[in-house]
């Protein structure tokens, strides 16, 4: 006998918490977002505008923290992270 599926199949994954932190290193507050438990995993954005940690880790952040304690971090000059007056290089 074959079960029966919904005709929808929901593609979302719940996490129990996304939280948005800041903290102060070398003097420049640095934003992050951390969700999960586990083995910790670090994820680095990249450049463009509007990058940051969530906006560029939207998709990928959810589904890791299944199973890590997953870190987005925003880079310096980039989402809430300070925006000190210098020049800036991906180099």
């Amino acid at each position: 006998m074959v079960e029966a599926r919904p005709a929808v199949q929901s593609e979302w994954i719940v996490v129990p918490q996304v939280r948005a932190l800041s903290e102060t290193i070398y003097g420049v507050r640095t934003h992050y977002v951390v969700a999960g438990e586990g083995e910790p995993v670090v994820l680095i954005h990249g450049g463009g505008p509007g990058a940051s940690g969530l906006s560029g880790w939207a998709q990928t952040l959810p589904a890791l923290a299944t199973r890590y304690r997953v870190y987005a971090i925003d880079l310096l000059g980039a989402g809430h992270t300070d925006k000190p007056l210098i020049d800036y290089s991906f180099q």
